[in-house]
């Protein structure tokens, strides 16, 4: 039987093949979609609140011109 872990967003159940980590939290794809987004420039995973850039163009703090 396959591990699992509870996501940290929603609550549910899921296989730890699904577990997407956002700093100290476990969230399933789904969750991480809405709470993540990828720096257009460097690649770096980081929060939507984070965003520098706009909904097109993520940009992390440290690629913000």
């Amino acid at each position: 039987m396959e591990e699992t872990f509870i996501c940290t967003c929603c609550g549910e159940t899921y296989p730890i093949s699904a577990l997407h980590m956002l700093e100290d939290q476990a969230l399933c794809g789904d969750c991480m979609n809405q709470k993540a987004l990828v720096c257009s420039f460097c690649g770096e995973i980081i929060r939507r609140e984070e965003n520098a850039g706009n909904e097109n163009t993520p940009l992390c703090q440290n690629c913000y011109p």
